[in-house]
């Protein structure tokens, strides 16, 4: 049987070429990374190097500061995006939110400096600072593209910001600057390659662009809409986002450094994997709005299992071969044990195993269920951790998130979905 691209359900041809996109992005990010780290520590030094690292590990709370308003466009816009007025209000609304929001912290963070001036912290931090807060509106883009259905044009701006990264911190290297040009490297590349996305996003598509003053019963719509998502980030986030720290406090630096390198891992094959699936939230979004159910159920299902077949089939290469790998890279063997590969297995399959239900119930905006199964997921796992941690190591710190998602959060969530796929309302026939 011959695969046919233009045989597809246009809704999955869509899916299918954002998931293509952001796949290549995420390659070649990785492919950057084997070059920036060792070029940063042997322009820096250790010392250099470790601050350069800590600054822009602050890249993470990127997507934490914008109020969940990106989420927000990405639930709000696919149902209205025929409706030149009312898409035009929702954009207007989250970009002046995301603006007004970033005024503010730049406005507070310089009275800090000003009362408090023996706080100053570092120039590094103070760049990635004023970088990450310059970016709140402008980092919308890639929302604005996925709420558009073109998350396609999301990857390839973002291949463009990873090309940035790589010629700005060669630049640097090569005039042999310190951690505070490195950082800005970094950064500035985001910085310009979001503002170039969303520039190309308003020019290509006139009927979005923002109003000089925008509708507030639409602009308290967003942050409620956004404010709701941004809870159920963090208390996704928070079952794990300590556990460095913990790491740290309960089994010294040598489990420490095996826990950076072992999240590193689930982060990076995880983004890989939700990439690959992301285009289906608006789609959701769009099929609902036009009663397209029967591709809502189909897409719940196959979109399961493909996260399943390609987690388990990525964790498995990480399982047998990960120290082997690890060592090649590092030019170092971190002794690894072999429970904190399978901890790794089992954090990226569990974690993105209810994703796809998660993305339908956005698109159904049922919030309510979602942030309670999160918060009773990331509570179960953080109180875990001790036991685990004195019985298993390592492993039975990380090992603990996807145990408490596996138990509470795949469920509910299965639970949830199901609910709302039997409902009257979602029986109706396609118009």
């Amino acid at each position: 049987m011959v695969f046919r691209f233009g045989a597809l359900h246009h809704r999955s041809r869509r899916v299918l070429l954002s998931g293509g996109a952001g796949i290549a992005q995420r390659f070649l990010q990785l492919g950057a990374s084997l070059i920036i780290l060792p070029l940063a520590l042997h322009t820096l030094g250790v010392n250099g190097f470790g601050v350069w690292g800590a600054a822009t590990s602050l890249a993470w709370a990127a997507g934490m500061l914008d109020l969940g308003l990106g989420g927000a466009l990405v639930t709000l816009l696919p149902s209205v995006r025929q409706q030149g007025t009312v898409a035009r209000d929702y954009v207007s609304a989250c970009l002046f939110s995301g603006a007004a929001f970033g005024l503010a912290l730049l406005a507070g963070g310089g009275l800090c400096l000003l009362l408090w001036p023996n706080l100053t912290p570092a120039s590094s931090f103070l760049i990635a600072g004023a970088c990450l807060v310059l970016n709140i509106p402008l980092g919308l883009s890639g929302a604005l593209w996925f709420g558009l259905q073109k998350g396609h044009a999301a990857g390839l701006w973002a291949m463009a910001q990873t090309g940035l990264m790589l010629l700005f911190v060669i630049a640097a290297a090569w005039a042999h600057t310190g951690p505070a040009a490195m950082t800005l490297a970094v950064f500035g590349a985001g910085l310009l390659a979001n503002a170039g996305s969303m520039a190309h996003a308003l020019f290509t598509q006139p009927a979005i662009r923002p109003r000089l003053r925008p509708n507030f019963s639409v602009l308290r719509q967003a942050l409620r809409h956004g404010g709701v998502l941004a809870l159920i980030a963090i208390a996704e986030a928070s079952a794990f986002v300590f556990d460095n720290v913990l790491t740290l406090h309960w089994l010294g630096p040598v489990a420490a450094a095996q826990m950076a390198v072992a999240l590193r891992i689930c982060i990076t094959a995880s983004g890989m994997l939700q990439v690959s699936i992301q285009a289906i939230w608006p789609e959701f979004v769009a099929a609902v709005a036009q009663n397209d159910h029967g591709w809502v159920r189909r897409t719940l299902l196959r979109g399961t299992l493909t996260v399943l077949v390609l987690g388990v089939g990525g964790t498995a290469l990480i399982v047998l071969g990960g120290n082997r790998l690890l060592t090649f890279w590092l030019h170092e063997n971190l002794h690894i044990p072999p429970a904190l590969f399978l901890a790794v297995a089992g954090w990226v399959v569990a974690l993105n195993l209810p994703r796809v239900a998660g993305m339908l119930l956005n698109a159904l905006r049922a919030y309510r269920g979602q942030l309670l199964a999160q918060a009773s997921a990331a509570a179960a796992a953080l109180a875990a951790k001790p036991a685990l941690a004195a019985a298993f190591g390592v492993a039975g710190i990380l090992a603990s998130t996807p145990l408490a998602t596996l138990l509470i959060l795949c469920p509910a969530f299965g639970w949830l979905a199901w609910r709302q796929l039997a409902a009257p309302s979602f029986r109706k026939p396609a118009a």
